[in-house]
């Protein structure tokens, strides 16, 4: 008889430090560049912006993924569905 395992949280364990890890990278990159400071500043302030609107986006992507894949897992074993908040 086959065991079901929640690896989820895992997974968000990864999802959460590959995000952090690029955005880190990010930042370092920026404030090596050479730059004047003002100017920097801004760039890496719209960059920021917009590496966490890709992160969010990503996240809620795989979150959704997860949630279908689990949900796929759970019928195909037999068991009853979870309950919200797990």
């Amino acid at each position: 008889m086959m065991e079901y395992h929640n690896n989820g949280g895992k997974v968000k364990g990864f999802m959460i430090g590959s995000l952090l890890g690029g955005l880190i990278g990010s930042g370092i990159t920026l404030l090596f560049a050479p730059r004047e400071g003002k100017k920097m500043r801004r760039e890496l302030s719209k960059k920021y912006h917009k590496l966490s609107d890709q992160a969010h986006d990503f996240y809620e992507n795989m979150s959704d993924k997860c949630k279908h894949f689990m949900h796929i897992v759970d019928k195909k074993s037999g068991k009853p569905g979870r309950k919200k908040g797990r």
